[in-house]
């Protein structure tokens, strides 16, 4: 259709490029080593990534027609990811887990980038909310706080929590809660840990808050995955 926006997405994780192939033109490559091949008629609005390679960001921005596009890398999980500071400087990518990337909240934001209603936050506070990202990672399983991320990103809680909500289209909180009720499914469904141990790993108080938590948000209690 005439005047839909256009995303090309690399990578092969069916999840989200199901969901961006219902609104916008889609062309999917598994690799940026053949971009050349897609970019004489193919010119995107966005680029999507379903895995984190900073070789991969930095390859994308040697393009002049794809230095100032919008990137979203979507992901799982960014644990383990080793150059974490030189990502977080990267301008105009945003990271978001697939958890809250597949949410309304998150997609509304998509579109509003590529509508130009609102744009990506500039590099400075960009990196904050990628850095909070990764700290959400990596500590997910532990109690922590809001203060504990701001204060690892090196502003007020008040602060972060702003520009996060901004960049994100979610707050602060409800990213690490739907984060971790993920996490915690995946387990349920890919390991033998029980309930309670899962509980302790996703960073639940108690394995009741977190039957009950799970229960709202997948209709079903943990258990009930393996029945």
């Amino acid at each position: 259709m005439y005047g839909r926006k256009k995303i090309l997405f690399v990578g092969t994780d069916q999840k989200m490029l199901v969901c961006l192939s219902r609104d916008y033109d889609t062309e999917v490559i598994s690799s940026v080593r053949i971009l050349d091949s897609i970019l004489f008629n193919f010119i995107p609005d966005m680029l999507v990534f379903d895995s984190l390679e900073d070789l991969d960001v930095k390859a994308v921005r040697r393009y002049e027609k794809l230095r100032n596009v919008p990137i979203m890398v979507i992901s799982d999980s960014f644990n383990g990811f080793g150059n974490e500071s030189l990502v977080a400087d990267f301008p105009r990518t945003i990271l978001c887990n697939t958890a809250i990337a597949l949410g309304k909240p998150f997609l509304q934001r998509i579109r509003c980038i590529l509508e130009k209603k609102d744009a990506i936050l500039p590099p400075r506070t960009g990196k904050l909310v990628k850095r909070a990202v990764f700290f959400i990672n990596k500590n997910f399983g532990q109690q922590i706080s809001r203060e504990d991320i701001s204060a690892y990103c090196g502003v007020s809680p008040d602060y972060l929590t702003r520009v996060f909500e901004k960049e994100m289209g979610i707050l602060l909180w409800s990213y690490l809660a739907e984060f971790r009720l993920y996490m915690a499914k995946l387990m349920m469904e890919e390991t033998s840990l029980t309930a309670k141990e899962v509980a302790l790993k996703c960073g639940f108080a108690n394995d009741s808050y977190f039957s009950k938590a799970f229960r709202k948000a997948y209709g079903v209690t943990p258990n009930s995955l393996r029945k």
